[in-house]
């Protein structure tokens, strides 16, 4: 008992020693689409590009599906000897589906800038 409670807070504390780390890496994703669809978006001025409580529930979700890697540990659903690739998967997907508007908002820019052509 008292070894696998041990086992347990090791996974707990790696995990959680990296959710800055995943969660500062997704920000500067988030940032960088954010900031490349308000460049390229034709807003009026008082507007937003996108809605602030869309932020908030993307962080959110993201967030709880850290918490799953770390619970599908525990759970052992998966192995931990997997779990430096289910934390580097996971923060490039979370990466991914964040830069997601960005490279949208730029592959209609430059469609449209082909099409004027």
């Amino acid at each position: 008992m008292k070894e696998r409670l041990g086992r347990a807070a090791g996974t707990l504390a790696w995990w959680e020693l990296r959710r800055f780390l995943y969660n500062g890496l997704v920000l500067l994703a988030g940032i960088a689409s954010l900031t490349l669809v308000s460049s390229l978006a034709d807003v009026p001025a008082g507007e937003d590009v996108v809605e602030p409580i869309a932020v908030l529930l993307f962080a959110f979700a993201c967030n709880v599906c850290y918490t799953a890697g770390w619970l599908a540990e525990l759970l052992r659903i998966v192995p931990a000897h997997w779990r430096r690739l289910l934390f580097w998967g996971g923060t490039l997907f979370s990466m991914g589906v964040a830069l997601l508007p960005g490279m949208l908002w730029l592959g209609g820019a430059a469609y449209r800038w082909l099409m004027e052509r």
